[in-house]
């Protein structure tokens, strides 16, 4: 009874607290798992950013990334199905700084956001504003983001929540030392240990504290807050350690070289730091090269460059070994093998840099050295045959001498290689193959580095010539950059005396007046600065010597366009565009190599364009500067507009000609057409004519053949004549029939016989061809009066007149 009362209690319970129930399921069904895969992805992040000052963060581990993915996943489904649960802001925080590691600020920012307006009473409100900062200042927004971490970290300190403040102030010291503000990240530091009770933290910012001061060179309080990280707190054994080597580096650059050898010792000695021994004997090594104790360096560094072969401090002790063969013992050489080899061996990112630099130094130092060293073997061979034929000797005796050495070695070689195969009576393996020829074997060793001496190809004035550039390379170099003032001296004179005359002789003047300068013999200097002055005026350095000697400076900008174009733009100012248009065409053809050139071509054409309204003529100007000055940026200018004025031209052009060809055509037609027709009639009319004259003469023929009578009959004056259909015209006055209908020109249509013809009327013959309609009957035709006199005759004498018998 007790259980039952006890179970409908519950259930009461239960239906009276449904938000409750909510909670309890949402937390073990989604929240709690999105917790702890938070935890580890975030866990596994801090392990990997153990320093908190970097300047950029490593990426998020694979690992990491995909907790992070499932936490997201798990919080989304919390805020999409338990809406009116109280873990809803837990998971918006929680959903924002998975985005935030992931490195996907604007979405991390707007969970931020929506989970502060949204939840205004929720206890994780300062903390999202906190990570609201972090996202700004993720996203360059530094200035906000500032002005959100202060007004945190006040809030902070006043509800004594130290663990915002303490994320606040890391923030604030990142963003100061990435943007290089050591001023206001110094005071942030000296604060930090008031609100954190994390020795770890306090140690880290302590340090980085003296990492500020070394870096503006305040060594003394930089030792001591060097000291204080690891004294103060319980700081890890690496931070330990770091913190031990750096006060021993800022004794050695300030001469305390005791007392660092004796921290360094102890540092050596100390069984925890044997992790760091490579590192101890590098600064145990730079302290003896710094107190001058070489013989002390070399001995360490041969040592250590056996035992440490694969530390990546081998490279940083080859540096130091190169330092103190350049900077203590002057010798270029060994200096420049050991920078050399440095450079192809491992190094901490400290000393990459200087690594580098030194070897392109010296590269360049080597190789000037050598160039200098062949021309000057080249003049000597020139001058002096004698010298060539003693190094021929000589090359040939040291070729024997390696070749012999070398020779000997391979037989030892071979001897005890031969030895030990007899001692292991291993006759399987093939002898042969350790008995290379000699040749070989010589061959394949130091005698490829030996140069035999060549004959000069060039003329003593060309070797000259060549040998004081490479002079000048090798004092600049030694003067500047090894800081070797006096050898630099050595090459500067050996220019103006030994290899005189030459094109750099200015320039080597230049470079002594420097030297004296560093010197303190301003006489000297100003003399050659002078000299310079007044004898180079057409090179560009001769104004650095003004500039010593406060004379002013040659303009080499001068420019004899530049006056007229000046004038054009003032008229072109005050609208006078003709005067303007008139100067700036003139500009090119004066000045064609001026830089104002191409600008006042364009400025002529512009005018053209659109103030003159001279379209055609500014198309000329522009297509001229597009041919003269194709490089300048005013060609690229005006090449869309010419583009579309050729087009244009080109299109009114074509429209042109197309009209003209469309006329011409229609006239060719029409010519055509009239010539045809003209043929056509001509060719009727010919037809005709001759199939009447073919008629007339076989008429006539018949006529012939007949029977001849014994006297002419002759045709009394009024007898009416019919006259031949062609050859008899109207009388005027008389109208003419109408062929309309039928289609026959009186011209062609023979004329119709009467009926009753009169007796003495010639006939026609009947076989006498004509032409007359099938179909229509033809108009009868009445007889012409009498034709005149001389009409008759006419017709008579015709030849196209019927012959009469």
């Amino acid at each position: 009874m007790k259980r039952k009362l006890l179970y409908l209690s519950l259930l009461a319970f239960i239906f009276a607290g449904c938000g409750l129930w909510e909670d309890f399921t949402t937390y073990f069904n989604l929240y709690y798992n999105a917790s702890d895969l938070f935890s580890q992805a975030e866990q596994q992040i801090k392990d990997q950013r153990k320093d908190p000052f970097v300047k950029f963060d490593a990426p998020v581990p694979g690992s990491a990334s995909q907790l992070l993915d499932k936490v997201i996943e798990k919080c989304s489904k919390i805020l999409q199905f338990n809406a009116k649960s109280s873990l809803v802001d837990d998971a918006l925080l929680m959903i924002g700084k998975a985005f935030y590691y992931q490195k996907n600020y604007i979405k991390a920012n707007r969970k931020f956001q929506e989970l502060i307006s949204s939840k205004k009473d929720s206890p994780l409100i300062l903390e999202a504003r906190l990570w609201e900062a972090k996202t700004y200042i993720a996203l360059n927004n530094a200035d906000r983001g500032l002005e959100r971490l202060e007004l945190v970290k006040q809030e902070a300190i006043q509800l004594g929540k130290k663990d915002i403040v303490r994320e606040a102030y890391l923030e604030e010291i990142k963003l100061f030392l990435v943007k290089d503000e050591y001023e206001k990240a110094l005071p942030l530091c000296g604060d930090f240990a008031k609100y954190s009770s994390d020795d770890d933290l306090n140690a880290k910012v302590t340090f980085q504290a003296g990492e500020i001061l070394l870096g503006i060179k305040d060594f003394a309080k930089a030792r001591q807050y060097y000291h204080d990280s690891y004294t103060k707190y319980n700081a890890s054994y690496e931070l330990n350690y770091k913190a031990q080597i750096q006060e021993a580096r800022i004794d050695i650059q300030t001469g305390e070289y005791e007392s660092a050898l004796a921290t360094l010792t102890s540092l050596k000695k100390t069984p925890k730091f044997r992790d760091f021994i490579d590192q101890t004997e590098l600064n145990i090594g730079i302290a003896y090269i710094r107190s001058n104790k070489y013989d002390e360096a070399y001995r360490l560094f041969t040592r250590f460059d056996t035992v440490y072969s694969s530390s990546t401090q081998i490279g940083n002790a080859r540096y130091v070994l190169a330092q103190m063969y350049e900077k203590g013992l002057k010798n270029y050489d060994s200096a420049y093998v050991y920078y050399v080899k440095a450079k192809t061996s491992s190094a901490t990112a400290e000393y990459l840099p200087l690594i580098n630099e030194r070897y392109t130094t010296f590269n360049k130092y080597a190789t000037f050295n050598s160039e200098y060293c062949s021309l000057k073997k080249q003049i000597l061979y020139l001058v002096d045959t004698a010298a060539f034929r003693k190094d021929s000797i000589q090359f040939i005796q040291d070729s024997i001498k390696v070749r012999k050495t070398l020779v000997t070695v391979a037989r030892a070689n071979r001897l005890v290689t031969v030895n030990y195969l007899e001692r292991t009576r291993d006759f399987d393996i093939d002898l042969k193959q350790y008995y290379d020829s000699e040749t070989a074997l010589a061959d394949s060793t130091p005698l490829k580095k030996l140069i035999p001496p060549r004959r000069p190809l060039l003329p003593l004035d060309s070797l000259q010539s060549m040998i004081a550039f490479k002079a000048f390379d090798l004092g600049n170099i030694l003067f500047t950059t090894l800081e070797q003032a006096d050898s630099g001296y050595h090459y500067f004179t050996k220019i103006l005396t030994d290899y005189s005359p030459n094109r750099i002789e200015g320039r080597t003047r230049i470079a002594l007046a420097s030297y004296y300068a560093t010197r303190g013999d301003s006489l000297k200097a100003d003399s050659l600065y002078r000299y310079v002055y007044d004898n180079y005026k057409t090179e560009k350095y001769v104004n650095e010597a003004a500039k010593k000697i406060g004379k002013p400076p040659v303009d080499f900008e001068y420019d004899s366009g530049k006056g007229p174009y000046l004038l054009a733009e003032k008229y072109f100012l005050s609208s006078d565009f003709k005067k303007a248009d008139s100067v700036f065409a003139r500009i090119p053809v004066d000045h064609p190599h001026s830089n104002y050139a191409a600008k006042a071509q364009y400025a002529h054409g512009y005018i053209l364009e659109n103030h003159l309204n001279m379209k055609d003529s500014a198309v000329v100007v522009y297509d001229s500067l597009a041919s003269r000055y194709p490089a300048t940026a005013y060609n690229q200018k005006i090449q869309p507009r010419l583009s579309f004025f050729k087009e244009e031209k080109h299109r009114i052009a074509q429209a042109i000609a197309d009209s003209i060809k469309h006329i011409q055509d229609s006239i060719r037609t029409d010519s055509i057409a009239k010539h045809v027709a003209d043929s056509l009639k001509k060719k009727t009319a010919d037809s005709l004519i001759a199939v009447k004259q073919d008629s007339i003469k076989k008429a006539n023929e018949k006529l012939l053949s007949a029977p001849k009578t014994d006297s002419i009959k002759t045709v009394p004056a009024d007898t009416n004549i019919q006259k031949h259909p062609v050859l008899s015209p109207t009388p005027v006055g008389t109208t003419q029939p109408d062929t309309s209908k039928t289609g026959v020109s009186p011209v062609n249509k023979p004329p119709e016989s009467p009926a009753n013809p009169p007796e003495n009327q010639i006939e026609i013959p009947d076989d006498l061809p004509r032409q007359e309609s099938p179909t229509e009957e033809k108009p009868k035709t009445q007889p012409s009066e009498k034709p005149p006199v001389e009409l008759y005759f006419a017709m008579v004498n015709s030849p196209e007149v019927f012959a009469v018998v």
